[in-house]
């Protein structure tokens, strides 16, 4: 697992890592979906691989479009789109149509669309920087 699924897994889904009785790096989350439940308690190092498994990736889509304003609309709106260069873009826009999206390019949809969760949900574009490297 990479930094910067680490991070999606902490930013995007809030959960967070501790330290088990045997000092390993866990997941600690009560999230209340099914890819939290099936990451409970399990070592960071086995964790999903968002940037590279468009199944893990998916789960950040539709993580996202599940998310509800309190009069009941979306929080975000996502869309994943092939352009004819080769690369994906991922484009979440806030559910109100006049506020500014959060966009990524990239080779893999799943890195798109890592990229742009993160900067929808307000990471610092220094530390997705960093993640990456």
């Amino acid at each position: 697992m990479s930094k910067i699924d680490r991070v999606v897994g902490i930013k995007v889904f809030g959960w967070s890592i501790v330290a088990d009785s045997d000092g390993e790096p866990i997941w600690s989350n009560d999230c209340g979906t099914p890819l939290a439940f099936q990451y409970a308690s399990a070592p960071v190092k086995f964790g999903p691989n968002f940037t590279t498994d468009i199944a893990a990736a998916w789960e950040v889509v539709e993580h996202l479009r599940k998310q509800t304003k309190d009069d009941g609309t979306r929080k975000y709106l996502v869309s994943v789109v092939d352009h004819d260069d080769g690369k994906m873009e991922c484009v979440i826009q806030p559910g109100r149509l006049w506020t500014m999206s959060s966009c990524a390019n990239h080779e893999s949809a799943q890195m798109a669309i890592c990229l742009a969760a993160l900067r929808a949900v307000g990471a610092p574009e220094s530390e997705i920087q960093e993640a990456m490297r």
